[in-house]
């Protein structure tokens, strides 16, 4: 007789789908293009030469003005009065002369 029947209106799966792989793949685009900018800028900061006094030497020494991230953790450079130093086995040494061409230290 008199009976309603109700329409039950479900969305599909299948319209999201594509929207949420967009989303998805926008987002993930997003993250490794700043992470490569990240990287870009973090390589600039290398380029930078630690100086003191007479002393210049890049990789693989870090200390001052340029960052751990560009050398080893156990070649740190300090300066201090334009003296150039390195701590080696908790001892602190002078350095004299830095030859990155024949890779001797004094």
């Amino acid at each position: 007789p008199n009976q309603r029947r109700r329409t039950v209106y479900r969305p599909k799966i299948m319209y999201y789908l594509p929207t949420s792989c967009l989303f998805f793949f926008f987002l993930f685009s997003l993250f490794h293009l700043l992470s490569c900018v990240s990287r870009q800028q973090e390589l600039r900061l290398c380029e930078t030469l630690f100086q003191c006094g007479n002393i210049t030497a890049g990789f693989p020494f870090s200390g001052e003005n340029r960052p751990l991230a560009c050398g080893y953790p156990s070649l740190k450079l300090h300066c201090y009065k334009n003296k150039t130093s390195i701590i080696i086995l908790n001892h602190l040494y002078d350095v004299l002369d830095i030859d990155q061409t024949s890779n001797t230290l004094r």
